[in-house]
């Protein structure tokens, strides 16, 4: 995806010689915002990233006070279930929650480390918002509850609608008005207040793609294949090695590539 960010800033450049500087939201990752960086420096740009290291209790609530309206798309992680895949983000129900999952597990109230994926369904910049007319959430694998099942949002139809004017009491009226890292401490009607934005039916992957990867399951090779292991030569070499490995674990338990959910 380097290349093709590479590519893309090159265009934008050609197509508008006076830009000068690259704007990433990078919060956390040093993966994320070293490769914006590298790109940049090679085009000559300038890479901005205003959101680096920000306390991520403050910024999800200041984005919601901005007007970002963003829903979770892909759960992975302790604490929350295949049935949270919709969650709002910018209702004070969400960020209490996160806050007491943080103070639990570590967990990254922003997603920063990998505990959620997010939408962005419409925000200030936004000349229109997004609707999710129909969409369903899909099990990638059989964890028990409690233990981090990883679940996406499969969306069936969407459509553009017109900005709606109003703003619901709980989005951005946090009892607290200072600007310290930590927010107020959540009420019990913070927490039990509804948060699910859409209403998906919970779905698994069936029984011809779905296999358990306990041990002595064949396909717990399939399923370790790694790109990483394969020394020497470039990203697009390594992958390319690494799939040649799936493929040929997959002929031994009579599966091929198209019986992979790639996430």
């Amino acid at each position: 995806e380097v290349e093709d960010m590479y590519a893309l800033l090159e265009d934008v450049k050609r197509a508008h010689p006076s830009v000068e500087a690259v704007s990433s939201g990078a919060i956390l990752s040093t993966y994320q915002r070293t490769r914006v960086e590298a790109c940049c420096e090679r085009l000559g740009l300038t890479s901005l990233s205003y959101l680096w290291r920000r306390p991520q209790r403050r910024l999800l609530r200041d984005m919601a006070r901005a007007g970002v309206r963003a829903v979770v798309v892909k759960t992975a992680t302790m604490g929350l279930e295949p049935a949270d895949v919709g969650l709002e983000l910018h209702r004070k129900a969400t960020r209490a929650r996160f806050e007491r999952l943080h103070e639990r597990f570590g967990f990254h109230e922003c997603g920063e480390g990998g505990e959620y994926e997010s939408l962005v369904l419409d925000c200030p910049r936004f000349a229109k918002r997004l609707v999710l007319e129909a969409a369903r959430t899909v099990r990638l694998d059989e964890m028990p509850a409690g233990c981090g099942a990883v679940a996406v949002l499969s969306v069936d139809r969407w459509a553009l609608a017109d900005k709606e004017e109003t703003v619901a009491p709980d989005e951005t009226s946090d009892d607290d008005s200072d600007d310290d890292a930590s927010d107020a401490e959540p009420t019990d009607a913070d927490v039990s207040a509804p948060a699910a934005v859409i209403s998906t039916e919970v779905q698994g992957l069936g029984p011809r793609l779905y296999y358990p990867a306990s041990a002595g399951d064949p396909c717990r090779g399939v399923v370790g294949v790694r790109g990483e292991v394969f020394r020497g030569g470039d990203a697009a070499g390594q992958v390319a090695a690494a799939l040649e490995v799936a493929v040929e674990k997959l002929r031994h338990v009579a599966l091929g590539l198209e019986d992979v959910f790639f996430a």
